[in-house]
């Protein structure tokens, strides 16, 4: 995300909130990025994952905290910086977690969006959307929220009907090439995680569709999808 980095040198990030912060990936980049920053808290629903981060965690200007998104802890105004990363597909109330974020941004605070869209992507990047998709079916069937992936129009639509002005759009891409081995991986345990669904009626089309994946990434091979960038303040 070497755009994103960028464009971040030259602003104070005073305290900044990331939603949604899984493996705190997303933080990474913000603390190469920003000028400075006065503290910055990681939420997320998994208490497994808030206490891997927080074991891990070195930076005493870090926080990890279980939260819900959608009724966060936190006074209106509280934020410099809020952001969220590959999250907005898996949410199925979209407009409250993101009204929830706006609630808490101070005025004139930035409000930052990275997600994944699903056209105008190259042939070995379609390997990893149509992987993404495949997910997001099976994830559902068994009870977690995983929305198809959103156009880039749909994403930018959300941000502005809740009332963000945009200042920027940009697209960006993942140079870790650590990534696209773990795709590889994603692909090849296919079967184990279609077989999760074995005894659902949608079975069958799901094991066509992980052979699609799979004839794909032989053919084309597989890199992470390009990301929308959206920048905007309250």
């Amino acid at each position: 995300m070497k755009k994103l980095i960028s464009k971040l040198k030259d602003i104070e990030g005073g305290r900044v909130l990331d939603v949604a912060t899984r493996d705190g990936a997303f933080i990474l980049k913000l603390k190469e990025g920003l000028k400075n920053y006065t503290e910055i808290i990681g939420i997320d629903n998994d208490e497994e994952i808030i206490n891997k981060n927080s074991e891990k965690n070195t930076d005493q200007n870090v926080k990890y905290l279980l939260m819900d998104a959608g009724n966060m802890d936190f006074e209106d105004n509280s934020f410099d910086i809020v952001c969220m990363s590959n999250t907005l597909h898996h949410l199925p109330d979209k407009n409250k977690i993101l009204n929830e974020m706006k609630r808490v941004l101070k005025p004139g605070g930035r409000f930052i969006i990275s997600e994944l869209f699903s056209e105008e992507q190259s042939p070995a990047q379609m390997t990893h959307v149509k992987l993404h998709e495949l997910g997001g079916l099976i994830d559902t069937l068994l009870g977690d929220h995983h929305s198809k992936t959103l156009k880039k129009q749909e994403t930018i639509d959300l941000i502005k009907n809740i009332g963000i002005e945009i200042d920027e759009i940009f697209e960006d891409y993942e140079t870790d090439r650590d990534i696209q081995r773990k795709l590889v991986d994603r692909v090849h345990k296919l079967p184990q995680k279609v077989a999760k669904v074995k005894d659902y009626p949608e079975y069958e089309e799901l094991l066509k569709l992980a052979e699609d994946v799979k004839k794909n990434l032989d053919s084309f091979g597989i890199e992470r999808s390009t990301q929308l960038v959206i920048m905007g303040r309250l």
